[in-house]
């Protein structure tokens, strides 16, 4: 995160930001309502032996970092399939709890609610939300090869496209 922005016509358009106060995964990091939130891990207890697991918000407006509150679920650090996204302009978490489901919560505000679990028929490595439609469904893209839409109101989920063998790039 530490950076200049770039220069045009010799004039500076930005200036160095301050470093992140804990340690940032490599993951997407949304910007939601002005701020962009990220999963990190936290400085263990002093009785501890690793780190834990949080999320960091960073405002745009202040210009400031603060800690997120979690959901409930985010209790491993190395949960390699765990991602934030933004959805309906609002703060999204994608929790796996195993290879066939995601549960998706929803920030509002500093609390987390869950907002619906998804079974898919097959089992995947990664599963990452990352839009939604006009008529309320969620997209996913599955094992960065098919795309699939989740009907909330029905609870189905259905085959859009494969991205390997039905589009072309």
């Amino acid at each position: 995160m530490r950076g200049l922005l770039p220069r045009l016509a010799s004039v500076e358009v930005g200036r160095r930001d301050a470093d992140p106060p804990y340690l940032v995964r490599s993951l997407p990091s949304p910007c939601v309502l002005g701020a962009i939130y990220w999963l990190v891990g936290l400085p263990s207890p002093p009785t501890g032996c690793c780190t834990t697991p949080g999320m960091l918000r960073f405002d745009m407006h202040t210009e400031e970092f603060a800690g997120f509150p979690s959901p409930s679920c985010v209790q491993q650090l190395d949960d390699a399939n765990g991602v934030l996204a933004e959805l309906a302009g609002k703060l999204c978490y994608g929790h796996v709890p195993d290879d066939r489901t995601v549960q998706l919560w929803i920030a509002a505000a500093d609390e987390w609610s869950l907002q619906c679990t998804v079974v898919l028929c097959h089992p995947f490595h990664h599963v990452i939300p990352f839009a939604d439609d006009y008529q309320g469904g969620i997209l996913f893209n599955v094992d960065y090869s098919v795309i699939y839409r989740y009907d909330v109101e029905r609870g189905v989920m259905e085959r859009m496209v494969g991205m390997n063998n039905e589009m072309t790039y």
